[in-house]
């Protein structure tokens, strides 16, 4: 199986295009001004990494992640993908970024010193910031049982290696830091050989489904997100494996102590806008639906059964996006099956793209509030629109950079 070696390919961005790897800037005193600053900040984060047991000087590491995903060929066939990013943004010394909350913070590269100026690295083509590993159809995983397994313990044993003997770099020597294994939680179960994942979810027996805690345990509801929740106390108690991942080799945590499963990054683009938002979307659609705010005059109205409300809903979505100048890709309608609504057991939502999920946000916004003027009262209205609220608040991540101000994060 080919693969790119992460030891190769390292020495090679670091020997020819360095600054994909060092925020954009040139191998110099200010690129290791840029690496001191994060790991400073980062300490802050995760002060149990191994990074900081190490002797070496953090003006010469440079943090990165792995990324893995299932995707698709051109001919629309499963693909598993792996690849290594950069932790800092290509945008540091660019423009300066200045937040929208009520107290804003300027993200700018002027002082090199302050956190705040370290960027996201999800700026520009993402051959600038994705360097590929290892890709190949998921059909040879099902017929070569751990392939997959293997070719990350491969990767893993050449980072492994960088970590500790670095690179040569204009004279000074270079070493890295993994920081986690991003991508969705079907990714990480599959990678991390996770015994609790929410593969696990119970219909009858309570089982624990987070690998970083025992949420769904017999009196600990992986449902509660309230401030007290009593998963909160089972965080990092033991490892969610039987035997180590092959990441094991990185260095990280122990990996036989519970803090290792934080090596398992989520991802908020699955998490909410593919997730969380497409169910509030979908519930709240039909919602509005029953309680009759898409019909019209009763001698006008075409019929009240859901299929002929929803048409009158997409009606009104269509018209709404016209006059803002935005298009779903994703989705030409709503209907019954665009929902996944089939009876009223159903657990309704909507088939888009990630992108489509704001554009629903903020129409679904734009309606409620407009019904809020004549109905003020409303709890469904209110309930909605502070749904809607707060989730297109949650995007401001991308209006940030790698570290918050307290108040950025209290939104």
């Amino acid at each position: 199986m080919p693969y790119h070696s992460p030891r190769f390919l390292l020495k090679y961005l670091m020997e020819s295009e360095p600054w994909l790897l060092l925020g954009g800037l040139p191998p110099g005193r200010d690129a290791q001004q840029l690496l001191e600053t994060f790991w400073n900040a980062y300490r802050c984060e995760h002060p149990s990494h191994e990074v900081y047991s190490r002797q070496d000087d953090f003006r010469f590491i440079i943090p990165l992640t792995l990324h893995g995903d299932g995707a698709r060929t051109l001919k629309k066939q499963p693909l598993e993908v792996v690849s290594v990013q950069p932790v800092l943004g290509l945008d540091t010394m660019e423009a300066p970024l200045t937040c929208s909350c009520d107290n804003p913070t300027t993200h700018s590269g002027a002082d090199l010193s302050d956190p705040c100026c370290l960027r996201l690295n999800s700026k520009h083509n993402s051959y600038l910031t994705h360097f590929l590993l290892f890709a190949f159809p998921s059909k040879k995983y099902k017929k070569l049982p751990g392939l997959l397994a293997a070719m990350l313990e491969v990767v893993s044993k050449d980072l492994a290696a960088m970590c500790t003997e670095g690179v040569l770099c204009q004279g000074s020597r270079y070493k890295f830091a993994v920081l986690g294994m991003k991508g969705d939680m079907e990714y990480h179960a599959k990678t991390g050989l996770l015994t609790r994942s929410y593969h696990n979810v119970g219909h009858k027996n309570k089982i624990k489904v987070c690998h970083e805690c025992h949420a769904g345990a017999p009196m600990i509801p992986f449902e509660d997100f309230t401030t007290g929740a009593h998963w909160k106390s089972t965080l990092y108690a033991d490892v969610p494996w039987e035997e180590p991942p092959p990441f094991h080799h990185i260095e990280y945590e122990n990996w036989m102590s519970g803090k290792a499963a934080s090596f398992f990054k989520r991802d908020p683009l699955h998490i909410f806008r593919l997730g969380v938002a497409r169910n509030f979307i979908g519930s709240s659609i039909l919602l509005l639906c029953f309680e009759g705010y898409f019909d019209t005059d009763d001698d006008g109205c075409d019929g009240y059964s859901v299929d002929k409300r929803l048409v009158r809903a997409w009606a009104n979505f269509a018209l709404w996006s016209d006059t803002q100048g935005m298009t779903c890709s994703g989705i030409r309608s709503f209907s019954r099956d665009k929902i996944h609504f089939a009876n009223s057991t159903s657990f309704p939502w909507v088939s888009c793209k990630g992108s489509d999920s704001i554009i629903l946000l903020k129409w679904l916004d734009w309606f409620t509030k407009l019904h809020l003027l004549s109905s003020p009262d409303s709890r469904i209205l209110q309930k909605i629109s502070n749904g809607c609220v707060n989730g297109l608040a949650f995007q401001c991540i991308h209006r940030h950079g790698i570290f918050c101000r307290f108040h950025c994060r209290e939104k």
